[in-house]
């Protein structure tokens, strides 16, 4: 049986955050996931891929801090 990967978790829980911090802006703003990624130009549903895992590269991140008016900070503050 393979060990574990005791980082996978971390990453996980950085990557839901990222989504949880997102959807609360947007919240705030009266967006809707998808009307962000639209309007930065992403795959629809990729935001939401972000919350199991998969964590989004920089230049993404970028569009969508971009998008709200906020820092990339902001978006990966725990």
């Amino acid at each position: 049986m393979p060990a574990s990967n005791p980082f996978s978790n971390t990453y996980r829980k950085e990557a839901t955050m990222i989504f949880e911090n997102i959807q609360r802006i947007a919240q705030e703003k009266n967006l809707t996931i998808q009307s962000i990624e639209k309007g930065c130009g992403l795959s629809g549903g990729i935001i939401s891929k972000w919350k199991e895992s998969n964590n989004p590269k920089i230049d993404n991140l970028k569009k969508v801090a971009d998008f709200l008016g906020v820092t990339i900070e902001q978006l990966i503050a725990k």
